[in-house]
């Protein structure tokens, strides 16, 4: 077994492996797309990655790339490692919003198809969310991937926590990089399964990480990247159970105020009132004032 060091899901881990190899880049992303057979990539080229251009136009992927199939077609894939749950589903809002509004307006103009792959981190998109707001929206789904499809832009979800066991052979190639992501995900030193390198570019990346070397800066790139994380869920987590305690406050105040006008309505009751009065009182309607 190699022994490994650094995790894959880790943007600047991520790179340094498929963004600089285009071997393991071709492996990678014919396992991961859905595409027919005489549709595989033959070809990658990587699209510059600009920082602050991508923080100023608000984009999530991690590596993009220009591909060309066995047919000479070509078009874009964008890589996005999600792990916060609200940033995913404000992301998938605003790419929505921004590919109905070309559909709307009818652009004549021949769009390149792009296929945006989203691998989730214990993050799940409530992809049913967007059904009824966005009509032109096409939802598959299968054993690994969901698809969301509006125009020429296709959209796959991977739960990446559906992997993070030893595979059992046989496996596809598919699920092979998948568990790469996941079971060298410990972020001390662990050891890369058997069962992971019976493929030779599966076998190179691991090597890759093996023997990678992060500068001072990386590596404080790659700490900070794990502390962000750590502390956007903790927000959350706290936030969800802030609303918990106060929506369950509220719920008990709710029952109490029910039963107080119950009981008061019962009293009116035997008093004489007619249930339209008792109701004028109270709120409660005359049925339930009848049943009383």
């Amino acid at each position: 077994m190699a022994i490994v060091r650094y995790d894959p899901r880790v943007d600047i881990v991520f790179r340094k492996v498929f963004g600089e190899h285009k071997s393991i880049c071709l492996s990678f992303l014919n396992a991961l797309l859905p595409l027919k057979d005489g549709e595989k990539i033959v070809e990658v080229e990587y699209l510059p990655f600009d920082t602050l251009k991508r923080i100023q136009e608000g984009k999530e992927s991690v590596l993009d790339i220009n591909c060309q199939d066995q047919q000479g077609n070509t078009f874009i894939v964008e890589i996005e490692l999600h792990w916060i749950k609200e940033f995913l589903m404000e992301s998938l809002s605003k790419v929505l919003k921004e590919l109905s509004h070309k559909v709307e307006v009818k652009d004549t103009g021949e769009s390149q198809l792009v296929y945006r792959l989203c691998l989730l981190n214990n993050c799940d998109a409530n992809l049913q969310f967007f059904k009824h707001q966005y009509p032109y929206i096409t939802i598959e789904e299968d054993e690994i991937f969901r698809q969301l499809r509006i125009e020429s832009v296709t959209l796959l979800f991977i739960d990446l926590m559906e992997f993070h066991s030893i595979p059992k052979l046989p496996q596809t190639i598919t699920e092979l990089w998948l568990s790469f992501l996941t079971l060298l995900a410990d972020r001390d030193e662990t050891m890369a399964p058997e069962a992971l390198l019976i493929d030779k570019d599966i076998t190179t990346a691991v090597e890759i990480i093996r023997d990678m070397t992060l500068t001072p800066g990386e590596m404080a790139h790659y700490d900070k990247y794990w502390d962000n994380i750590s502390c956007w869920r903790s927000l959350f987590a706290e936030r969800y159970e802030a609303g918990y305690e106060e929506g369950y406050k509220k719920g008990l105040e709710l029952a109490a105020n029910q039963l107080s006008m119950f009981t008061n309505a019962r009293k009116m009751k035997k008093l004489g009132l007619a249930s339209e009065q008792i109701s004028q009182i109270t709120g409660l309607s005359e049925k339930e004032i009848d049943e009383l």
